[in-house]
């Protein structure tokens, strides 16, 4: 019996992480971990809502086998570069450090296109420090995934800048090429079987995935 644990399931990515997780052979048990219970219902889904903060309390009755993690927010949301970085470095930091105590030897984590820890940029900065973090927690095998703007967006929440960016990448997307392919918009689907994808191969080491091969 193979088990999972997906953290940011309630997300554009999360969201159809969660069901390929559940619709594939490969996982007898999906442990869902969030702070609302998602929205889908499965004999094979164990959902734990509960305060992120608190992840290194859960304990499982057995351990598991990969863990994905999609969890991610905006400065907008966040309303602080603080609570930003708690969200998008910190907690995923926390929950690949849990993972690993309860047996996952392979792990998926969605980031960004640009991930730099040097950055000035603050979300880059922040991404590439949590890529740097999540790779220090001693997985077998990592895959991380670093999609450009996601399309269409389809959140219930309104993101000016998401909406405005994908406008002009539709008009202008078609003269992304050479190095400029990396910034062209992917589809959340996508983004999710490449996680799965990854976590499946189970390549030694880390294996970084750049937007422009995703599809």
């Amino acid at each position: 019996m193979k088990r999972a644990a997906i953290i940011g399931a309630t997300g554009l990515v999360g969201q159809r992480l969660l069901k390929l997780l559940l619709d594939s052979d490969r996982y007898d048990e999906v442990h869902y971990i969030g702070r609302r219970r998602a929205d889908i219902d499965s004999p094979k889904l164990v959902q734990h809502v509960m305060p992120l903060e608190n992840i290194n309390t859960l304990k499982l009755s057995s351990r598991i086998d990969d863990a994905f993690c999609t969890l991610g927010t905006t400065i907008d949301v966040a309303k602080s570069a603080d609570n930003f970085a708690r969200i998008d470095r910190d907690l995923v930091v926390s929950f690949a450090a849990w993972a690993i105590v309860s047996g996952a030897s392979a792990m998926a984590v969605n980031s960004s296109v640009g991930a730099n820890a040097k950055s000035l940029n603050l979300y880059l900065k922040t991404k590439g420090e949590m890529e740097i973090g999540v790779q220090r927690a001693g997985f077998g095998s990592l895959t991380i995934v670093r999609p450009s703007l996601l399309v269409p967006t389809g959140r219930k929440e309104s993101r000016f800048g998401e909406e405005l960016s994908y406008g002009l990448l539709r008009l202008f997307g078609w003269l992304m090429i050479g190095k400029a392919r990396r910034y062209k918009p992917v589809k959340p689907l996508a983004v999710a079987k490449a996680m799965v994808a990854g976590v499946t191969s189970r390549r030694p080491g880390v294996t970084i995935i750049e937007s422009d091969a995703i599809s």
